[in-house]
């Protein structure tokens, strides 16, 4: 995937967190705006899915996904959304290859922190993960 473009995706899902997420912004603003704003939005996250692997990754960019998915979709993941825990699935393995490889691979503290909150938009703890504080790391 295009690191351009999935910034470009996660600034859409962004912006319409902020502007069109709040029910005292959308009384501000106008119906067509938060109509078209919602459109971005669906617009991102079919594309989003049209980019996924057939892991259910997206490569190096599956913990931003993950992130961007927690902040878009109201309740991701559900406890009965097969399409969900394999994405949450996949992270964790990224995550845990990655670990395994520690000592000699360094993971980056950017890299790390986007893991954090990955785990954490999973509802797991990123300080105590199989025995790993990946924070602390």
């Amino acid at each position: 995937m295009n690191t351009n473009w999935t910034y470009f995706f996660l600034l859409l899902l962004n912006l319409y967190l902020l502007v069109g997420g709040s029910s005292a912004a959308e009384s501000m603003l106008s119906t067509e705006l938060v109509d078209k704003l919602e459109g971005m939005k669906q617009r991102a996250l079919n594309w989003l899915s049209s980019e996924r692997r057939g892991d259910y990754g997206w490569g190096s960019d599956t913990s931003r996904v993950v992130i961007a998915l927690a902040a878009a979709v109201d309740g991701w993941p559900q406890k009965n959304d097969l399409e969900a825990m394999l994405i949450a699935k996949q992270l964790e393995i990224e995550l845990l290859a990655k670990l395994l490889r520690y000592p000699e691979e360094v993971i980056p503290p950017a890299q790390i922190a986007y893991y954090a909150l990955g785990l954490n938009a999973i509802c797991r703890d990123p300080r105590d993960y199989y025995g790993y504080n990946i924070i602390g790391k």
